[in-house]
């Protein structure tokens, strides 16, 4: 070997290494020119305009990338979504709220309200509908294709909507225990309002009334007596006013009934956990 043919060769061995740029390296110089092009004014835009809350922290976290796939799939999307858009399409989103914590509680067994349940029904018929519609559309593919892995879910929705109502109360018919349980709770306080007024007439005449009223206090219906007048009351006191001037008393005849009105409500109130679960 000529000295001339040693000395390149050791310089390969030992001579300084060509440097390999990183492939996320500042994403060839994006970190910089990102702040020439306000990228960060550009995402909060976007973050504007989405319409859930989890689609906002996804607009948020994005960032730029050098992967030539993801770049043209992310093209494409946005192409389709406009194209979408320029014809007249529409999606629609579910309320306007946060569903993480509450389908982490159902999924621990945890007892979901009605009004939550309602909202759920909402996010699911918006789903349906965003399947059904994107699915029709076979000149936006990649959009088509997001479409297809939205899940199914028919009679979760048909059975939300059967059994709460837009106001998120659980509906007579949610179960047939319960609509029965609900129309013994009706007799009993409708049998319960005819002995309660007919003890209201009778103790007018008697000037022990401080108020012609019915009330409750403590889950039982009462009427307003005198605080002086009370030894001519037979009967259950349930309050006082803060003056005391008046006692809150359940009549003597109310009672029985009282008692069946109450056992009736609290079976309806475990019947509808049990629907709510």
């Amino acid at each position: 070997m000529s000295d001339t043919e040693l000395g390149m060769h050791n310089f390969q061995r030992f001579g300084p290494k060509p440097t390999t740029r990183r492939r996320n390296d500042n994403l060839g110089g994006f970190n910089l020119g990102g702040r020439l092009l306000e990228f960060d004014k550009v995402r909060e835009q976007l973050v504007s305009h989405a319409h859930t809350v989890v689609g906002a922290e996804r607009a948020r976290a994005m960032e730029p990338t050098c992967d030539l796939l993801e770049i043209a799939t992310r093209q494409q999307e946005t192409s389709e979504a406009r194209q979408y858009l320029d014809d007249g399409g529409g999606l629609e989103f579910g309320p306007d709220q946060d569903f993480r914590d509450i389908l982490q509680r159902a999924l621990l067994g945890g007892l979901l309200r009605g009004d939550e349940l309602f909202a759920v029904r909402e996010l699911l018929r918006a789903a349906r509908f965003n399947r059904t519609e994107l699915g029709r559309h076979e000149e936006i593919p990649l959009l088509s294709s997001v479409a297809e892995n939205i899940p199914e879910l028919g009679d979760l929705e048909r059975a939300i909507s059967g059994s709460i109502s837009s106001n998120g109360e659980v509906l007579d018919n949610a179960s047939p225990v319960l609509h029965n349980l609900r129309q013994d709770a009706r007799n009993a306080q409708n049998r319960l309002n005819d002995i309660m007024e007919r003890n209201l007439r009778r103790l007018q005449r008697s000037d022990v009334l401080q108020e012609a009223i019915i009330t409750q206090r403590n889950g039982r219906m009462v009427l307003l007596i005198k605080a002086e007048m009370r030894y001519r009351v037979p009967g259950i006191v349930h309050d006082v006013s803060d003056s005391g001037a008046t006692v809150f008393v359940e009549p003597m005849p109310a009672i029985d009934m009282g008692n069946r009105w109450r056992e009736a409500r609290l079976a309806e109130d475990r019947e509808v956990e049990r629907v709510l679960r």
